[in-house]
């Protein structure tokens, strides 16, 4: 027995010193294709964010891409939702006046569901710093209580009502507790109406149908108006509900319903 003691003794470090090479050569693979995927992102990014903003510029490729045409707007609208700063309803006008509601809808909500999952992922794998390059530092700020909350209700509002930053607050998504399958399913069914309503509009103006337009337009200003106007209360909802499974944060809430925590 005491002469296998030895042999026990060297067999440990060397296991020990097996897992750690493993876990680094796992670590490196993975900087290695989150460094590739970035910069293959950056770069597509960076060839289409000129036409990103303009519906003629959009539609003019896309007429030059042929049968090809859905598969390219589908990857613009993916770099669309990648490249924050990026306003939707442009792409989302252009997928109207292309190919009509139902499938300027279904192209949409493709290219964004697959935006969405690549931000999720990779914001999930990689981080913090990950998030910090592509959001403000006061988007941050402002929405950084959902990076440690697991709640898809509040996330799923943030995505329907027109006044956050929902490109932006992807990326914080990323950060959350909520499983990703759930994230992207949020991420789907809270910007749906949106890019119905979008699609609309655009297939309207496509056929010189002002009145449709102008109507559209009203009630969607009137809409972000009363929003707008009450975002504090929509906000601390918002926040109340990203920490609902906290029951040491709602106990502490005060009567008026405001939300009691930082920065309230």
């Amino acid at each position: 027995m005491e002469s296998r003691a030895p042999a026990t003794d060297n067999a440990a470090p060397d296991a020990t010193d097996a897992g750690r090479r493993h876990r680094r050569r796992v670590a490196i693979v993975k900087i290695t294709i989150a460094v590739v995927l970035i910069a293959a992102i950056g770069a597509a990014v960076v060839a289409f964010l000129p036409m990103l903003g303009d519906v003629d510029r959009i539609a003019e490729q896309i007429d030059r891409a042929g049968p090809l045409g859905p598969i390219l707007f589908v990857v613009i609208q993916a770099l669309q939702v990648i490249a924050a700063p990026v306003p939707g309803q442009v792409t989302g006008l252009a997928a109207g006046y292309l190919f009509g509601p139902l499938w300027g809808t279904i192209y949409c909500t493709i290219g964004g569901t697959i935006g969405c999952t690549v931000v999720f992922v990779l914001s999930r794998k990689l981080g913090r710093p990950f998030v910090e390059a592509f959001v403000s530092r006061k988007a941050l700020q402002r929405f950084d209580y959902l990076a440690d909350s697991g709640g898809a209700i509040a996330l799923f509002l943030i995505f329907l009502v027109p006044i956050f930053p929902d490109d932006i607050i992807s990326y914080i998504a990323g950060l959350t507790r909520v499983p990703l399958h759930r994230l992207v399913l949020v991420a789907l069914f809270g910007r749906l109406p949106g890019y119905i309503l979008y699609a609309v509009a655009g297939e309207r103006a496509a056929a010189a149908d002002m009145t449709a337009v102008i109507v559209i337009a009203v009630a969607t200003l009137v809409l972000l108006a009363l929003f707008f106007w009450q975002r504090h209360r929509v906000e601390g909802w918002v926040r109340r509900l990203a920490h609902g499974r906290h029951p040491a944060e709602t106990a502490a809430e005060p009567a008026g319903g405001r939300s009691a925590g930082p920065g309230e």
